[in-house]
Formats: structure tokens, sequence, C-alpha cells
């Protein structure tokens, strides 16, 4: 779990993005999405899939339905120090596991450091 914050009260390790806001395609909205949380641009943005999930927390009934897109990130994150801006100012420590991570033990979002960094996908140890 992440120390809570404004915009992640339960502290859940999440993936950068957010919700399309009225009259923004999910294109625009990822765009704008990466701008306002890294500070950066996406490049060679190219849609992959579409997930719809329905779940329950704590016994409360969920639904989102996440669209998928890979792309570079212009500037390149940086491999130690990167953070994250939430919507509400709040700046936090986000970590960038590499792509090849067969050889990580699982589960995937134990925290082996002593701050609780921002976890984004693909998750590592």
């Amino acid at each position: 779990m992440l120390p809570p914050t404004a915009e992640n009260h339960d502290g859940f390790h999440r993936l950068i993005g957010g919700s399309v806001e009225l009259g923004e395609t999910h294109r625009e909205a990822i765009l704008r999405e990466v701008h306002e949380e890294l500070g950066a641009a996406v490049r060679d943005l190219a849609y992959l899939d579409v997930v719809e999930n329905v779940f329950r927390i704590n016994g409360v009934l969920g639904h989102e339905v996440v669209f998928l897109y890979t792309g570079r990130l212009d500037p390149e994150p940086k491999q130690a120090g990167a953070t994250l801006t939430e919507a509400d100012g709040t700046v936090v420590p986000m970590v960038w596991p590499p792509f090849d991570d067969a050889n990580q033990p699982l589960p995937l979002f134990r925290r082996p450091w002593p701050i609780r960094p921002h976890r984004c996908w693909p998750p590592s140890a």
C-alpha cells in the first residue's frame, strides 16, 4: 500500500491515467493525463485494446472501462527520482520497473524500499 493522498485515498498502487472528460476522446484523455501527471508528451501513441472490469472493493460495486495504449514518453522518464503530480498538486515518488520482469519475484506489489513510491506498469517486486 502507498500513503493515502487526496486523489488516492486508500493508497493503492496504480497506473498513471485518469478519467475521460466530457467532450474528450480517450486518445485526447491519455495525452492530457500524461502531460498533467508526468509533464511529458507521448510520441507514437497507438491504441492496443479495451478492458472492462466490474469489481467490488470493501463491498462497494465498481465498474471501469480501460483503454490501453502504447507510446513513448518525451522526455523519457528518469531511471531514479521520477515523480508524479496528482490532480490536487501533490507530488509523489514514482518507480519505472523494467519491461523485462520475468525474473522478478511475486507478488508484484511487494514494497522492498523504505518509502512507498508510486508504481507504474509493468510492476515488479
